[in-house]
């Protein structure tokens, strides 16, 4: 049998069909197949003389007609494909620079005009994860307060201490917002460990004031047993920091009964008309 030709370009990917010849039939019954080009790492030519518009708009077609994606396709693949070839970027890297890219001012407030939900995309899952974060605090750090086992003295700074290892995403949110945006060319020394325990006390107590009282009980007992006048409790309370007047009473009353506590303030006859009012307007 003679022998094939040779031909001016051996790669049937670029000579079309080249290779589809009567000798490769008796190799084999099948008939070979053009080999997909995966090489991501080869170099082109930089495209010269184009504006940024011109630039977007070729980026776009190529895409589309090159790749059959939309820009959702390829954002999505982006951070969600998982790495197959050597050399190129893994998966978590494409996610950080992509939201490095979003992060940047101009494009945050581009998307924001584009789209009025799309401030809700992230918030709704920082929501979410703060919640956890506020239960796992509340449970893990806080729990209900018990007379029996509880300590009568509040100890805020082993609370402040907890809340970066046990809420860590809502410590760093509390700690940017606290603070000052200022430009300073040295990095801030103020320790903001009191008002973020604060904050957070405020945030476990509201959500769950039966079980997760422990840290706000003992703060009302603290205060009452130090002889904090009664209107300034329930100012307290309406702020959300410690339980009512009446509910340090009792608790208080149950730790007498037990011998926790030296002192114990008289009965409770519920509030006076103008400490109920100053509460309701501040919970408003």
């Amino acid at each position: 049998m003679p022998k094939r030709p040779a031909s001016a370009d051996p790669d049937p990917i670029h000579n079309g069909d080249a290779g589809d010849t009567d000798a490769d039939a008796d190799v084999g019954s099948a008939r070979p197949r053009k080999q997909r080009v995966t090489d991501t790492a080869k170099q082109t030519a930089y495209i010269k003389g184009l504006d940024t518009d011109e630039r977007v708009t070729m980026i776009l077609r190529d895409l589309r007609e090159k790749h059959r994606w939309s820009i959702k396709d390829f954002l999505y693949h982006m951070v969600t494909a998982k790495k197959s070839t050597p050399n190129t970027l893994s998966t978590a890297v494409r996610a950080s620079r992509l939201a490095e890219a979003i992060e940047q001012e101009e494009v945050t407030e581009a998307l924001l005009k584009a789209s009025k939900d799309f401030c809700t995309v992230g918030t709704s899952g920082l929501v979410r994860r703060i919640q956890k974060e506020v239960q796992r605090l509340g449970s893990k750090v806080l729990g209900e307060f018990d007379p029996d086992t509880s300590a009568t003295d509040p100890d805020i700074s082993s609370f402040s201490e907890r809340i970066p290892e046990v809420a860590p995403e809502l410590s760093i949110l509390l700690t940017n917002l606290l603070t000052p945006t200022r430009f300073t060319r040295t990095p801030p020394t103020k320790d903001y460990s009191g008002p973020l325990a604060m904050i957070c006390l405020i945030l476990t107590y509201t959500a769950a004031p039966r079980k997760y009282n422990n840290l706000a009980t003992s703060l009302g007992i603290y205060m009452l047993a130090h002889g904090t006048k009664r209107r300034v409790i329930s100012v307290l309370a309406g702020l959300g920091i410690i339980p009512s007047y009446s509910t340090v009473n009792k608790a208080m009353r149950k730790l007498a009964d037990i011998g926790k506590a030296t002192s114990v303030p008289p009965a409770d006859q519920g509030e006076s008309a103008d400490e109920s009012e100053s509460s309701n307007r501040l919970m408003k």
